[in-house]
């Protein structure tokens, strides 16, 4: 157990679920000190490029719409277009990611190895997990403002993705931002 004086500013919380005392210098003290009634602990977590894998089927995607080989282990940034070493450009990147959301949207994207695994983990060591992941809403526009995705496609496949991959996370627990 940690016994040690929080930092300076900081506290120290000694109800973390499946942890001993674990330092947090920037939450104030009379947060960590509040009762669950009043505050909910939760680990939110980002869906694509975290537990699923979206750049490898987005490349097999954009290497058979552009008739060149696009290689996900090239990719360093989250959207390729903005990467020097994807082999795509931004315009490229754009309208072939509009397309691969209103195709099938994020649905039948794989789990990453092990990612599973960590979150029933966590679970199962009282933490609450929640989901806040960017996928496009029916109405929200490409990168590029100059058009709506136009289709819920894409949300709705997220959500039958997070079933389909079994995810001990409630369907209320998915934030769209």
């Amino acid at each position: 157990m940690n016994t040690k004086s929080p930092k300076k500013g900081g506290a120290k919380r000694s109800s973390t679920p499946g942890a001993d005392c674990a330092d947090y210098p920037l939450v104030p003290q009379n947060l960590l000190d509040m009762p669950k009634e009043y505050f909910d602990w939760s680990i939110d977590i980002d869906l694509h490029g975290v537990i699923v894998d979206w750049i490898t089927p987005f490349c097999e995607f954009a290497s058979t719409q552009l008739k060149r080989s696009i290689d996900p282990s090239s990719i360093t940034v989250y959207f390729p277009g903005y990467d020097a070493n994807s082999g795509l450009n931004n315009a490229e990147f754009n309208a072939l990611f509009y397309h691969f959301v209103r195709v099938g949207g994020y649905g039948g994207l794989p789990a990453y190895p092990g990612a599973l695994e960590a979150l029933n983990s966590l679970k199962s060591a009282g933490y609450h997990l929640r989901i806040s992941t960017w996928t496009p809403g029916p109405f929200e526009l490409s990168k590029n403002h100059g058009r709506a995705y136009g289709t819920g496609r894409a949300q709705a496949a997220t959500l039958a993705l997070v079933k389909q991959l079994a995810l001990p996370i409630d369907e209320s627990e998915i934030q769209f931002v």
